[in-house]
């Protein structure tokens, strides 16, 4: 497994001039504790290729968002969805 991330971590990310481990250190900078979980994880220990990574975050998703137009611009810091955010009342 661990050979299979060494490989999976120096590829681009889709959309940054970012590799994928440059991105996990980039939410660990910001204090977020990235927890990769789902189909990424099934195929990281089968070997396959990985599209994409689904994770759970411990940081303030707002924050973040911030942290990372500042990064890597906003056209590149989308939401897509709205995850566990949940709308202040």
């Amino acid at each position: 497994m661990v050979s299979n991330w060494n490989k999976i971590k120096i590829l681009p990310v889709q959309g940054l001039n970012a590799t994928v481990s440059e991105v996990f250190s980039f939410l660990q900078n910001q204090g977020c504790f990235v927890f990769p979980w789902g189909g990424s994880i099934r195929d990281l220990v089968l070997g396959n290729f990985i599209v994409d990574i689904d994770a759970e975050i411990t940081c303030d998703p707002r924050l973040l968002r911030q942290a990372c137009i500042e990064r890597f611009g906003a056209k590149n810091c989308k939401r897509h969805h709205r995850g566990n955010l949940k709308r202040e009342a």
